[in-house]
């Protein structure tokens, strides 16, 4: 393959597979503050079970322990597809005392949003070079 287009391959990989640890990093490094990224009532059973299924998520895909960009072999779209079936889990109802609704915005927000960000913004890898080539040959 042409070095841009494994460049732009690279890069969108990278890119993709950074936005789906943040979510599980973001837990790592709160952890380590004392803080969680819960703020409501049971902060700690919230975090522990939005990072937990998060993990086993990526398990269940092949992505975790976090795996090196250079390591994917499938393709980009393959890859996104894989990331978005990752659905971390949320506090259940009300059954235990406290409200869904006060842990709605909790955990892992904007995840899939992330991803489909990341898979809009990748760049086309055709170099001006190649547009001129592609037009003298017409």
């Amino acid at each position: 393959m042409p070095e841009s287009i494994l460049s732009v391959r690279q890069t969108a990989i990278q890119q993709l597979l950074e936005a789906a640890y943040s979510h599980a990093n973001s837990f790592i490094r709160s952890a380590g503050t004392g803080k969680g990224v819960c703020r409501k009532e049971n902060a700690k059973e919230c975090d522990a079970l939005v990072y937990g299924s998060l993990v086993i998520s990526f398990q269940s895909v092949a992505l975790w322990p976090p795996v090196d960009p250079q390591d994917i072999k499938m393709s980009i779209n393959k890859l996104a597809s894989t990331l978005l079936l990752v659905k971390p889990l949320a506090i259940p109802g009300s059954d235990r005392g406290y409200s869904i609704n006060a842990h709605r915005a909790c955990g892992v927000t904007g995840y899939r949003d992330t991803i489909n960000e990341v898979l809009a913004s990748i760049t086309s890898p055709v170099l001006d070079n190649h547009r001129k080539r592609m037009a003298s040959v017409k």
